[in-house]
């Protein structure tokens, strides 16, 4: 069985590609695959979208509760001096303040 010169060159040359070996002198050379980049997925927020989560994260940072107020107001009840205007409980009753 005879082995074609030119094959058994390109056959090395292959070889050589796969394992990183240096093809030896005076074997043609083959220009080198390009391949094009992986795609990649993304994703592109609008501008109302980041202000939405920038107003979001700030939210998140306040306290849910104003102690303070509730600790003034609990001690107004307690000591009778809290007072309700009647005509400002009709107005929020009625949806109007």
């Amino acid at each position: 069985m005879a082995i074609d010169a030119l094959g058994f060159n390109l056959t090395r040359l292959a070889a050589s590609h796969a394992y990183g070996i240096s093809a030896p002198a005076g074997t043609p050379s083959s220009p080198p695959e390009t391949r094009p980049a992986p795609k990649r997925d993304g994703v592109e927020l609008s501008a109302t979208a980041r202000e939405v989560h920038l107003a979001r994260a700030a939210v998140a940072t306040l306290p849910d509760v104003r102690a303070e107020r509730i600790a003034a107001l609990k001690e107004a009840v307690a000591s009778g001096t809290y007072q309700v205007s009647s005509a400002v409980l009709a107005q929020k009753l009625l949806g109007r303040a």
